[in-house]
């Protein structure tokens, strides 16, 4: 077993070629905030065991996670679309609730506005940094970091708007919940939201895969 800790880009690199895939280093602090991978705080930083993460990252595409999820989808206990609002929301997303907006648009996915440039900033805690890693933290490096760290709310929303409306989705999808769009069940769309917000990232995590990737 290998028990030497790494730092989270150093894990994603090693996990990528040990495993002949693309282990995205977002992705694992992702799984680390949500407390689905492992970590070891060193200086009051996360460090991960290589074998550690590997048992625990979910298969190899992340929406091959749904399959075998029959258990959860026949839940009769649905969260609805303000509870996951609600969740997200407590997890440090600034979401502008579609809804209660001007528009009103409730097939729409909620609105989630990235981390500001300030926000992160603020975030940052570079007392301990070196002069030249504190010259590599210029805004155009940190605005970057916002992009990488988040998927385009566009795509997303036009695909949840596919979703809710019954309109022809990917086959992808279709055979992951084997069942046809406008089939789809009240709690299979929910998981699918869910996963959806899931994949937007708040500014602590930012700031955290910063700090991580210029200590190397």
């Amino acid at each position: 077993m290998n028990s030497e800790l790494v730092n989270c880009t150093q894990c994603a690199k090693i996990l990528s070629q040990k495993l002949n895939r693309s282990i995205k280093r977002e992705f694992i602090a992702r799984l680390a905030s949500d407390g689905r991978v492992p970590y070891h705080l060193l200086n009051g930083k996360k460090h991960y065991n290589i074998d550690e993460v590997e048992k625990s990252l979910p298969p190899e595409r992340l929406t091959s996670s749904y399959k075998g999820t029959d258990k959860v989808l026949e839940d009769e206990n649905i969260p609805t679309k303000e509870d996951i609002i609600t969740h997200f929301k407590k997890e440090g997303l600034n979401i502008v609730d579609p809804f209660t907006g001007p528009t009103k648009k409730t097939r729409d996915l909620p609105r989630v506005k990235l981390p500001t440039l300030q926000e992160v900033k603020e975030k940052l805690n570079i007392i301990e940094l070196t002069a030249t890693q504190k010259a590599k933290l210029t805004d155009v490096y940190i605005e970057q970091y916002i992009k990488e760290f988040n998927p385009s709310y566009e795509q997303f929303n036009g695909l949840w708007n596919d979703i809710t409306n019954g309109r022809f989705i990917d086959t992808e999808y279709r055979e992951i919940f084997n069942a046809a769009i406008e089939e789809f069940s009240d709690n299979q769309k929910s998981f699918l939201l869910y996963a959806f917000m899931n994949s937007f990232c708040n500014a602590e995590l930012i700031a955290d895969s910063i700090l991580d990737e210029i200590n190397i």
